[in-house]
């Protein structure tokens, strides 16, 4: 109690509270979702929670449950939205309304699950259940194309093309390797500095570079460069982590920029002891501090769309009843030690230097 009185009357000499500054620096965000709200309100946010999809509008913020399903994609318009039930893959209509199954025996689990939107928003790209064969399903047609395969090739967590439709964006594992496959030459985009473990890669809406999570016990977001000119890509640099004013910090993965190309949307950890990711939104360029948290009870793979309107919160509609909602949640089983482990985003299992995962 004398303590709290004289913290509160100022005795305590003020260096203390300096000190408590710089040994604490990630109370020092300083942006706020009532500020985002100002800024864009109509975007509109879709993640994944405990299996099942969640929705809001910055301007509202009101989280939503919708209905089950994993790593939910706005397309390029907003439209439309992209995700996944086990080793089926969807789409549906903005509203959440109108869901159809577009294709079976894709590849699932934390790392395992990979597809993406075409920039023009008339195809879309997926990672089959083999970890090495890519199809480009176009949805007006149907009509499934391999695009990608290697029997050698064990991949996972992105498989998107850049915005000229020439060069796949891959994640490869054993040993962790970003890949740009060149559709065009059937080569892989010369990669000198390896980007080695360095994970979660994805595309700019322009293509001119992609971010991807540090390999490390701290995993912040990192952009490479991309020409397509040569075409090559360029050693990654530090771009946003989640310690407030102190760099470098923070557990990220599958961060996403958002139609507009201003702003970035990740799930993760200010710190890789806390109990469940969540989903965290920057406008790129602003200072680190400004990173705003926008669950606290868990967010999972958020995708970010910018509209020209307003936007009406939608709610689960009445139609999404029957197999799709009554649908299992995957699992993933990780292997630690010789022990198969079933796990799911809020427990994730992370290694540290040493550690071997076999995705089995």
């Amino acid at each position: 109690m004398k303590m709290a009185t004289r913290l509160l009357t100022g005795v305590v000499p003020c260096w203390l509270f300096l000190l408590a500054a710089l040994l604490f620096p990630r109370t020092g965000w300083t942006t706020t979702i009532e500020d985002l709200a100002q800024e864009i309100p109509e975007a509109k946010l879709i993640w994944e929670a405990g299996n099942n999809i969640y929705y809001s509008t910055i301007g509202n913020w009101n989280p939503q449950q919708i209905m089950p399903g994993y790593r939910p994609r706005w397309s390029p318009d907003g439209s439309k939205v992209l995700y996944s039930v086990n080793d089926r893959l969807y789409i549906m209509n903005a509203d959440f309304s109108n869901s159809q199954q577009i294709i079976t025996g894709i590849n699932t689990g934390w790392w395992g699950c990979a597809y993406a939107w075409t920039r023009d928003g008339t195809a879309v790209t997926v990672l089959m259940a083999d970890r090495r064969t890519v199809r480009k399903i176009d949805l007006a047609t149907g009509e499934h194309a391999v695009i990608y395969t290697d029997p050698n090739q064990n991949l996972a967590e992105s498989v998107e093309l850049r915005a000229d439709g020439r060069f796949l964006l891959m994640f490869q594992l054993d040993p962790n390797h970003v890949l740009v496959w060149d559709l065009q030459t059937q080569s892989a985009v010369p990669n000198a500095v390896n980007l080695s473990a360095n994970c979660t890669p994805a595309w700019v809406p322009d293509g001119s570079y992609f971010t991807n999570s540090q390999s490390g016990f701290y995993r912040p977001i990192r952009r490479s460069n991309f020409d397509p000119t040569g075409p090559s890509m360029s050693e990654t640099t530090p771009f946003v982590g989640l310690g407030g004013i102190l760099p470098g910090e923070g557990m990220c993965h599958f961060s996403r920029i958002s139609n507009d190309g201003k702003w970035l949307v990740v799930s993760g950890k200010p710190e890789p002891s806390d109990p469940h990711y969540d989903v965290f939104i920057w406008k790129i360029g602003d200072p680190q501090q400004n990173v705003v948290r926008l669950t606290t009870t868990g967010g999972q793979s958020p995708s970010l769309h910018i509209p020209q309107g307003p936007v009406d919160p939608p709610t689960a509609p009445s139609h999404l009843t029957g197999e799709l909602a009554q649908s299992p949640a995957p699992s993933l089983a990780v292997n630690v030690g010789g022990q198969s482990v079933a796990g799911w985003q809020d427990d994730f299992l992370y290694a540290v230097q040493g550690s071997v995962f076999d995705f089995g």
